[in-house]
């Protein structure tokens, strides 16, 4: 039963810190990870990490949650060698990072490395022989490189984040958007040269941007901050309830000899000059999983995911917002 499972003083409530024995053979494979690595430093890193990750991961399995460690960074040799990363893809939603602590202290640290393309981050606390993991909470977004105990979120507010982040079942069946006939100057309705949709809104923005990769100050306008060459823009509201967002999508698309370089930027599409807070943007593969994640903070001006992709490749753009999505099906 689960019960006998957890803590004897632990009752399982998702809203409350979550403390449960680690198995053996998981401070084995932990212990087996930490020999791969060349310094002391790293060993014990990728030794916390793994811990805290299979924490994550056992808790989510519990709440019927499908995670996969096995495509997780965390998992991965070469990557575990390189970062300092402890990451967990969420199936259908994206990459979690599970950052380990010691269980006196009152902050968790963050490294820089982690600080986009996550959809959030739990605290774990490791017991200093290993045998125990307490899952502290949750935060959805992160400011620096250390986020305090106190500030940190229930853990039934990561249950309610990751099942509003998972990608219906039935994106892939949607019609895309043809990129390609981008290229021919072929476009479909509704989405508009920069200059023609701006110019639209009134009063035309001038926004003051700033990347959701970097903390910084302002910018030129949109017009001046797109790299020169192909994209079209999409004004689009999502509603919930009695509020409103309105917000201007763009699609940014260059070909290369090999492959094609994509863009996708969101800005205010009203008056404000900034996005509303807790805003995401997704960009989704063609099983339906995300594998690119920003989500706007306070003064964010705008939000910016880059990737490449290839002729005949189907991916999706996805913004949520308290509840509300709009999803923007593309084949390159």
């Amino acid at each position: 039963m689960l019960a006998s499972f957890f803590a004897p003083d632990m009752s399982f409530e998702p809203s409350q810190k979550l403390t449960f024995p680690v198995p053996i053979y998981v401070r084995q494979l932990s212990e087996a990870f930490a020999c791969e690595q060349p310094s002391t430093a790293k060993a014990n890193q990728a030794r916390k990490n793994t811990l805290a990750v299979w924490a994550v991961y056992n808790y989510l399995k519990l709440m019927g949650i499908r995670a996969d460690l096995t495509t997780s960074d965390s998992w991965n040799p070469i990557m575990r060698w390189a970062t300092n990363s402890a990451d967990l893809n969420i199936q259908n939603v994206g990459r979690l990072e599970c950052r380990p602590m010691d269980p006196e202290a009152s902050s968790c640290l963050v490294p820089p490395e982690v600080w986009c393309d996550r959809i959030g981050y739990v605290a774990v606390a490791l017991s200093p022989t290993w045998d125990w993991a307490t899952l502290v909470g949750f935060t959805p977004t992160v400011n620096g490189s250390e986020v305090t105990v106190a500030s940190l979120q229930p853990l039934s507010q990561l249950l309610d984040q990751l099942y509003a982040l998972q990608v219906p079942l039935n994106w892939i069946v949607q019609p895309h958007i043809q990129l390609s006939q981008w290229l021919t100057g072929i476009f479909e309705a509704g989405w508009e040269s920069v200059e023609t949709l701006l110019s639209t809104l009134n009063p035309p923005p001038a926004y003051p941007m700033r990347s959701v990769m970097l903390a910084a100050a302002a910018a030129p306008p949109i017009r001046e901050h797109l790299p020169k060459g192909l994209r079209r823009a999409k004004l689009m509201t999502l509603r919930s309830g009695l509020e409103s967002c309105p917000v201007v999508l763009v699609i940014y698309i260059e070909a290369t000899s090999s492959r094609i370089r994509l863009m996708v930027q969101v800005y205010p599409g009203s008056q404000q000059f900034t996005l509303p807070p807790e805003l995401a943007l997704q960009v989704i593969d063609e099983k339906g999983t995300p594998f690119l994640t920003a989500r706007s903070q306070r003064a964010d001006s705008y939000m910016q995911l880059q990737f490449w992709g290839s002729l005949g490749e189907p991916f999706a753009t996805a913004l949520r917002w308290k509840g509300a999505e709009t999803i923007e099906h593309f084949v390159i």
